[in-house]
């Protein structure tokens, strides 16, 4: 059994969100331009400076898309001569692509935790992350970074890290303006790194695991942004504590996947950090918490074969009592846990597999007999951040948008758009040399298909400058209709979320061509 004091280490370390490790040479470069190739293009590359220009175009970029590309990721990954020991941390960098009538105006801006701040002003790590000691260990020492993903809410740009309340950005310039509760206290609106806006109800649903109050807890807004429902139960009617990266949200139920996986809070005494409190017990099932949201009843429990997860596709409920979760599943953690973990020799200029890929999954909850069945969409290997048309959140739909690549051991390199009704995919490779992050879906103003809208994909190069690729969604294999280039290379970013243009946006205006 975990301990109170075990709990409280756990709540430090998940505010947390970067690693240390060895120096590779170059890695302080900021530039790919002339020179030599950044490896994997600079994702796992520093770009300490902040910018904000006009990007340079090719193509032709829609004249119905207008609005702001908000992206989120670790854009520092070493200090002093400390380097970050896996792709998952680094202090967060939000990134806005504008689309205006002038043009497409890039911005990178740090968001200014105190962490952020303390740590540029000594020129090396102070805290501990949620997998590495800081330089000279001690005792367990964390602070939030916001580095994973980014929300337009109600006009309020929103940074999330991975367990803590997000911080509030300005979207016109990205300037911090401090971190948001929500009325409540930091332990009450702790949240995971994912949130849900529903379409059909307009609520913003977000939940987490607060390792301080040692409680699972629901925090949901309304589309005037008043909190219209909020719970909280301890974590011990549901096991012992694990890791939640993201959820499962409909208009009447909330989904948690419980992965066979527990945290040993006793490692932390040891000298250890969150990451190796993980532990996989492979061969075990995990189970589905369902939760019927604004009533009383206890959840139901339903076991499902073990499989790890990061990401849900979406959720939607269908008559007769049926629940349907789609998901990006793992047989095992192979790229994340563990000394050989995919994300951490990647650090160290290595790309082989050493599990696994991640394969699309479906799987429909019988709620009347608690049982579920789960099929698997795997006829593309490596499949990672699944997303929907925002319309379609928390409502059936059609239309899944991840990313995959070919090659065994190599990260994402193309994009798809799988029809999950015929299990046809519409797929486009960038091709050697080149890789993709999340794709976000950006509808088109006035659009009724589920489909009439773009898809916009941020790219890396080895050899070149980052691109946003701008995407027909009804038409992906055709390729990108334009092409946004910058004069950088893109560190690693997870996440995004898209703004459409409305009255007072800002504009380019006089900015300097890229």
């Amino acid at each position: 059994m975990i301990r109170r004091r075990e709990f409280l280490s756990l709540s430090a370390l998940m505010g947390g969100h970067l690693v240390l490790g060895r120096t590779l040479g170059g890695c302080n470069d900021s530039s790919n331009g002339a020179g030599a190739p950044l490896f994997l293009g600079g994702l796992t590359t520093n770009l300490a400076e902040e910018q904000r220009y006009a990007a340079t175009l090719t193509g032709t970029v829609p004249r119905d898309l207008r609005g702001t590309l908000y992206r989120n990721g670790p854009g520092i990954f070493q200090r002093g001569g400390a380097r970050i020991a896996t792709l998952l941390d680094g202090d967060g960098m939000v990134i806005a692509w504008r689309f205006t009538d002038a043009g497409i105006e890039f911005q990178n801006r740090f968001v200014q935790t105190p962490r952020f701040t303390e740590e540029t002003a000594a020129g090396t790590f102070l805290y501990d992350t949620w997998t590495t000691k800081r330089p000279g260990g001690g005792p367990p020492n964390a602070a939030e970074q916001a580095g994973v993903t980014v929300y337009n809410w109600q006009g309020k740009v929103y940074a999330f890290g991975e367990s803590s309340p997000p911080w509030e950005l300005a979207p016109n310039d990205l300037a911090t303006l401090g971190q948001r509760t929500f009325g409540y206290s930091l332990a009450e609106s702790s949240v995971c790194a994912h949130t849900k806006q529903l379409a059909e109800s307009r609520e913003w649903a977000m939940f987490g695991q607060s390792f301080a109050t040692s409680k699972l807890q629901m925090l949901v807004l309304d589309s005037s942004g008043s909190v219209v429902e909020r719970w909280s139960l301890p974590t011990t009617d549901f096991g012992p504590p694990t890791y939640i990266h993201d959820f499962f949200c409909t208009p009447t139920h909330l989904v948690v996947h419980l992965m066979p996986i527990v945290a040993d809070g006793s490692v932390l005494g040891q000298g250890g950090v969150f990451r190796d409190t993980l532990k996989w017990t492979a061969g075990k099932a995990g189970r589905l918490v369902v939760f019927r949201r604004r009533d009383s009843a206890p959840p139901k429990f339903i076991e499902l074969e073990g499989a790890w997860m990061w990401h849900s596709a979406n959720a939607y409920e269908r008559p007769r009592n049926e629940l349907v979760l789609d998901w990006i599943g793992y047989d095992d953690p192979w790229h994340f846990l563990g000394d050989d973990a995919y994300f951490k020799i990647i650090m160290n200029g290595e790309t082989r597999r050493t599990g696994a890929p991640g394969a699309f999954r479906r799987t429909v909850i019988d709620l009347v007999a608690g049982t579920q069945r789960t099929e698997r969409h795997a006829t593309l290997p490596w499949q990672e951040f699944p997303m929907v048309a925002p319309s379609r959140v928390g409502r059936s739909y059609r239309y899944a948008y991840h990313l995959f690549t070919p090659e065994s051991g190599i990260l994402w390199r193309a994009v798809a758009k799988l029809d999950v009704e015929t299990g046809r995919t519409d797929v486009f490779d960038f091709g050697p040399g080149r890789w993709a992050l999340e794709p976000t879906f950006a509808p088109r103003p006035n659009g009724t298909a589920e489909d009439d809208g773009w898809l916009l994909v941020e790219t890396v190069n080895e050899r070149g400058p980052a691109a946003l690729e701008i995407f027909d969604a009804r038409r992906v294999a055709d390729g990108p209709v334009a092409t946004a280039t910058i004069r950088t290379h893109i560190p690693m970013h997870f996440h995004g979320h898209w703004a459409p243009r409305t009255a007072g946006s800002p504009s380019i205006g006089g900015w300097p061509r890229g």
